[in-house]
């Protein structure tokens, strides 16, 4: 099985899409308090996506890998 080049475009659309999981995280820290309930709606969503993504942006902020 072939490796994913860090050129693919699932790599690239990932990052794109985790900006503005970062953003959100940032303005939360912040004390934007909707930036905050937006980070919670992405927790208990229904969809396992958006749990996973918002999952796994907290923790790469948390190892400072963002």
């Amino acid at each position: 099985m072939k490796a994913q080049s860090d050129d693919s475009p699932f790599d690239v659309e990932t990052r794109t899409t985790r900006t503005a999981e970062v953003s959100l995280l940032q303005r939360a820290a912040e004390g934007d308090l909707r930036a905050a309930a937006q980070i919670l709606g992405y927790l208990t969503s229904n969809l396992a996506d958006l749990r996973a993504i918002m999952q796994k942006t907290i923790h790469q902020a948390r190892n400072g890998q963002i």
